[in-house]
């Protein structure tokens, strides 16, 4: 009885993961195979499917996301690398303070965080727009295109959320043994040489896991869309799921749009864990 215990004891843990996990996304797969009015249903099998890779505005969603992945990627590891030896090389009490202004913003909603940024780039009244006419700059309308709307909004998601990476690499940073780093010292390496070939190989295992979640953090950007930039030039497939499935009554399209999000995350985190062995 002691031995079976264990396994009654997940009985329970099994049945909600069912109920909140495994339910929903059958109900996603089947709704992604049909053509729906809330009223009736009608089975188009792999229709919508095909629809998702030939209506123009849908691809147009997969160019911007794909845009977004490789621009927010790479600077956004980058800047939470940087922030985080920045801040590892300061004394304790310093570091203490800096770790609770840089995960300030995670505790604030990112509804507000875009309310604010909105009159930042806001075209006409925005304080970015102010500053580039005090150096005679016409002012640039940022919600205009593709291009213009993409890299503010890339910018904002950095700063955004950059927070709890920051931590993470610090308490990483931190749990390299002390006694390494001050041997390479007495051997005559130099900080750079420290942090470029001791440290950061150490925390590669951290930065494959994050720069994962920063892509699938990226893949589902939607409250800058749907707070700052015009739709079509700037749509994510996260805020097409929500267009289709809720403004546009289509939730059979929203389902499959889903499931090739769902799909891209899968390959990315197979990729991801193939890579993981990887050192710098």
């Amino acid at each position: 009885m002691k031995k079976a215990l264990p396994y009654l004891l997940l009985l329970p843990v099994l049945a909600v993961w069912m109920l909140t996990r495994a339910v929903p996304l059958g109900i996603a797969v089947r709704l992604s195979f049909i053509k729906t009015n809330y009223i009736t249903e009608t089975y188009v099998y792999f229709k919508n499917y095909q629809q998702i890779f030939t209506d123009p505005s849908i691809v147009q969603t997969f160019k911007n996301t794909l845009l977004y992945m490789i621009t927010i990627v790479p600077a956004y590891m980058c800047f939470v690398l940087f922030m985080a030896f920045l801040i590892n090389d300061l004394n304790k009490k310093v570091q203490h303070v800096a770790r609770f202004f840089v995960f300030l913003p995670t505790f604030v909603s990112g509804i507000i965080i875009a309310n604010s940024w909105k009159w930042i780039f806001h075209p006409r009244a925005g304080l970015i727009n102010w500053l580039l006419g005090l150096g005679g700059i016409e002012p640039v309308q940022w919600w205009s295109s593709t291009v213009t709307s993409v890299f503010p909004i890339s910018f904002i998601h950095v700063l955004s959320v950059g927070g709890g990476t920051i931590i993470l690499f610090l308490a990483a940073l931190g749990g390299i043994d002390t006694q390494i780093i001050e041997s390479a010292k007495i051997d005559g390496a130099s900080r750079w040489q420290i942090k470029r070939f001791i440290q950061l190989p150490m925390i590669s295992p951290t930065i494959a896991l994050m720069s994962l979640m920063c892509t699938i953090s990226t893949l589902q950007i939607f409250e800058w869309i749907y707070m700052l930039a015009p739709r079509d030039y700037a749509a994510t497939m996260m805020y097409r799921i929500y267009h289709d499935g809720f403004l546009y009554g289509k939730p059979g399209l929203a389902a499959a749009e889903s499931m090739v999000l769902l799909a891209i995350i899968l390959v990315l985190a197979v990729a991801q864990k193939r890579l993981q062995k990887w050192q710098f």
